[in-house]
């Protein structure tokens, strides 16, 4: 890489130095992942998340796919967040939500679960991006479960 010019010791570090851009990252749970949501707070959706390689401009993308299995929901209206939070600096990019209205023990077809894409402007190398998901108040009954989901960062070239 030295000696292509740029006198950067990483892939990334030359890719930037050019003005190529990175890479496009992506990080996936396949179907079958049935991990329950639950009222704590935001919770990693199974192990994705991303690092972002280099600072930059960067695209972030995810969603998540929600299964109803019986659920009941009494009293009022809950709502279920997806979110492309940033670990490293503790704040949160971008949220999707699912209004669920009061309703009986039924089960619906599976929801994808989008968040809206953000443009992420990376200040630091290894910004430690993740998808979480969350419930403002735990379902009274049945099962309500994650059973995939995704987190793409694309590279934005802004010249």
């Amino acid at each position: 890489i030295a000696q292509g010019g740029t006198a950067s010791t990483t892939k990334a570090g030359a890719q930037t130095a050019l003005g190529l851009g990175q890479d496009s990252l992506v990080s996936s749970a396949a179907t079958g992942t049935a991990q329950v949501i639950l009222g704590a707070g935001p919770v990693q959706v199974a192990a994705i998340d991303v690092q972002i390689p280099a600072v930059g401009t960067w695209e972030l993308r995810a969603h998540a796919v929600v299964d109803f299995a019986g659920t009941t929901f009494t009293v009022a209206t809950r709502h279920i967040s997806a979110k492309i939070r940033n670990i490293t600096q503790g704040t949160t990019l971008s949220t999707g939500v699912i209004n669920c209205p009061v309703q009986g023990p039924l089960s619906f077809p599976s929801h994808h679960l989008v968040c809206p894409p953000v443009k992420y402007a990376a200040a630091n190398i290894n910004d430690h991006i993740q998808l979480s998901i969350e419930i403002d108040t735990v379902n009274t009954a049945g099962t309500l479960s994650v059973d995939s989901g995704s987190l793409e960062a694309i590279p934005l070239r802004e010249t």
